[in-house]
Order: C-alpha cells, then sequence, then structure tokens
C-alpha cells in the first residue's frame, strides 16, 4: 500500500506541482498583464497630461481669441459711428453745396441782368456822347459868325438840332420794365 500511497502522493505532487507551475505561468501572466496595464496607464495618464496642457492651450488661446474679437467689435462699433458721423456731416456738406449751387445761380441771373442793364447804359451813354457833340457842334454852330441862313452847314446844323431833341425826348422817357422782376 505504501507503493500506492507513494505513487499517488507522487502523482499527487507532480499534479500539485503542474499546478503550480500552471499557477505560476497564470500569475507571471497577470503580472505581464497588469504591468502592460499600468504601462499604458501611465501612457494615458501622459497623453491625458498633454491633453490637458493642450486643452489649457486652447482655453488661453480661446479667451485671447475672445479679448481680440472683443476689441474688434469695438473697433467696428467706434468705425460704425464715424461712418455714421462722416455720412451726416457728407449730407450736410451736400446740402450746404446745393443752397451754394442755388446762391451762385441767383447770382449768375443777377449778374445778367446787371450786364443786360450794364448794355443799356452802355448805349444810352452813346446816345449822351452823341447828344454832347451835337450840343458842341450846335455851341459851335452858334458862335461861328460865318454861317448865314442859307448855307450848307446851317442846314446841316438844324438836322443836328433836330436830331438831338429825338434823342433827348428818348432819354427821357420812363423806363417801363423793371431789369430785376
Amino acid at each position: 500500500m505504501r507503493s500506492h500511497s507513494s505513487r499517488s502522493i507522487s502523482a499527487r505532487l507532480h499534479e500539485l506541482s503542474e499546478r503550480l507551475t500552471s499557477i505560476k505561468m497564470d500569475l507571471l501572466a497577470e503580472r505581464r498583464r497588469r504591468h502592460n496595464a499600468e504601462e499604458l496607464l501611465k501612457g494615458i495618464e501622459n497623453k491625458s497630461s498633454a491633453v490637458n496642457v493642450e486643452l489649457s492651450k486652447c482655453r488661453l488661446r480661446l479667451n485671447e481669441l475672445l479679448e481680440e474679437r472683443a476689441k474688434l467689435t469695438s473697433q467696428v462699433e467706434r468705425l460704425e459711428g464715424v461712418c455714421r458721423d462722416e455720412r451726416m456731416m457728407n449730407n450736410r456738406v451736400m446740402s450746404v453745396n446745393h443752397e451754394l449751387q442755388q446762391q451762385c445761380f441767383r447770382w449768375k441771373m443777377s449778374n445778367l441782368r446787371l450786364l443786360e442793364m450794364a448794355k443799356e447804359f452802355r448805349d444810352e451813354l452813346k446816345v449822351a456822347h452823341e447828344v454832347l457833340r451835337s450840343a458842341d457842334m450846335m455851341l459851335e454852330f452858334r458862335n461861328s459868325d460865318t454861317t448865314t441862313e442859307d448855307s450848307p452847314s446851317r442846314s446841316q446844323t438844324v438836322q443836328i438840332l433836330h436830331r438831338f431833341e429825338d434823342i433827348t425826348k428818348a432819354l427821357t422817357m420812363p423806363i417801363t420794365s423793371d431789369p430785376f422782376s
């Protein structure tokens, strides 16, 4: 029985030894898996830290962009105000320009009327000059002792006197039209 029992102990030992080897192998495999999982976890933690750093950088950049956006929005609002002021000033300038154009037109029309009056005065001055020349000739004729009633210069003088009377009548006639109306 001893041999049987020694065999069975030996078999049992062998079985236990195999089982122990198997457990050791499983334990080693489990340690490797655990080690790999820890390494993977460390890698993930490192990547997570890097991601957190990148996330912090992104948040900082986002804050910078939001500040820049606020500044740009403020600039746009200021520029819109400036544009609005410029448009209002431009409208005022256009209004003043229109008024000045109207005033220039009125002055131009007034100048045309004054020019017309000057032409009329020039014509009247020509007539007055003729009257004065005729008056000078008449005075010359009266002062001249050599003229007789039948002489040709006498008849010319009479014609000049008649012409002088016509011109004088024309000059004394009232003006019927107002040049500024």
